[in-house]
């Protein structure tokens, strides 16, 4: 068992994300695509800052979160993430991701678009190695 974490990134013109009105406006676009693989998605919590942009956590029956960042220079990032029992199949298969991706770059005519196949954490093995494991802290401050 683990929990999974979906990364996605778009670069949009910064004309779309300058102001609270223009990124409103994606901010509906996106819930609006989002809606479309997760049909009981709830918005918990937003924030509008002039200077940070738009913040959102989204959420399907308190199981799957998703959390959004517009920045006001033309970046959206998405964060999906949700637990998954052993032997269970993933909420968001990798096609369902590769599209999601598609339609959201083709939606907001972005430049750049990236997603990362699922981050497993909190497993029994872990499968991805952190410069802080190749020594102890005690071997790091000793050096340093």
């Amino acid at each position: 068992m683990a929990a999974q974490t979906i990364l996605f990134d778009f670069t949009l013109d910064k004309n779309k994300t300058a102001d609270e009105e223009s990124r409103l406006k994606v901010a509906k676009i996106l819930r609006s695509e989002l809606e479309q693989v997760f049909p009981q998605l709830e918005l918990a919590y937003s924030m509008e800052s002039p200077e940070n942009g738009y913040f959102a956590v989204l959420h399907e029956n308190k199981d799957t979160v998703i959390t959004c960042r517009i920045f006001q220079h033309g970046l959206l990032t998405l964060n999906v993430e949700y637990f998954l029992p052993d032997g269970k199949e993933p909420s968001i298969s990798f096609d369902t991701m590769r599209t999601v991706e598609l339609i959201l770059r083709q939606k907001f005519d972005s430049d750049r678009s990236k997603y990362l196949p699922p981050i497993k954490r909190g497993g029994y093995i872990d499968i991805y190695m952190t410069s802080s494991e190749s020594r102890t802290p005690v071997q790091f401050f000793k050096n340093h």
